[in-house]
């Protein structure tokens, strides 16, 4: 179940929030994002995937990945599936990705079947307000801001893309392993 957070001021404290529960509860937001033509499929697991984490940020993420995915396949429809998974950070891992820390992770995985991102342009996707739409269709602040918040909650994001095949994010969280009592301390809220 879903606890808000508490708001002081400008700081929200982060809560315990089931990853897994939090995407069921927006997928229905995100297919009213969608086209008829492009179908959404998820992979949610049963078992809780506890992450501390502002929850309507993590929602903001959702929302922000989803739209880029039908930006992406506008033109031709496609598939996004949206994934939730509890796994282990190993030292291959964290070797590659040393602010996370070792032990166990939620992965958030966001695929489209849309039609890529050129190299040259993903290599700078998390560039504040850089962008390749046309005036009118967007502020280029999406990925930065969706970045920033993976930061802030001790993640990381990554991104994989084929030219013609599509593009993949990968989010990995610190899982929580011991349920918080009494309140998170408050970080200032930005995104």
């Amino acid at each position: 179940m879903y606890v808000p957070p508490t708001r002081v001021g400008f700081a929200v404290a982060r809560t315990s929030v089931d990853l897994a529960a939090l995407v069921r509860d927006t997928l229905p937001f995100v297919r009213a994002l969608l086209p008829t033509t492009i179908a959404l499929e998820a992979d949610l697991p049963p078992a809780p995937c506890p992450v501390l984490a502002d929850a309507t940020q993590m929602r903001q993420i959702l929302i922000n990945l989803a739209a880029n995915a039908e930006h992406a396949m506008r033109e031709t429809g496609g598939h996004l599936t949206v994934r939730v998974e509890s796994v282990e950070g190993d030292a291959a891992l964290i070797a590659t990705h040393p602010t996370l820390p070792l032990g166990p992770l939620v992965r958030l995985i966001i695929r489209d079947t849309g039609s890529g991102i050129p190299p040259d342009v993903l290599a700078r996707i998390y560039e504040p307000f850089f962008t390749t739409k046309e005036v009118g269709q967007g502020t280029g602040m999406g990925l930065s801001v969706v970045h920033g918040i993976v930061e802030q909650h001790g993640g990381t994001i990554l991104a994989a893309s084929t030219l013609g095949q599509g593009t993949t994010f990968t989010i990995y969280l610190p899982r929580l392993v011991e349920p918080i009592t009494g309140e998170a301390s408050p970080t200032s809220a930005q995104g």
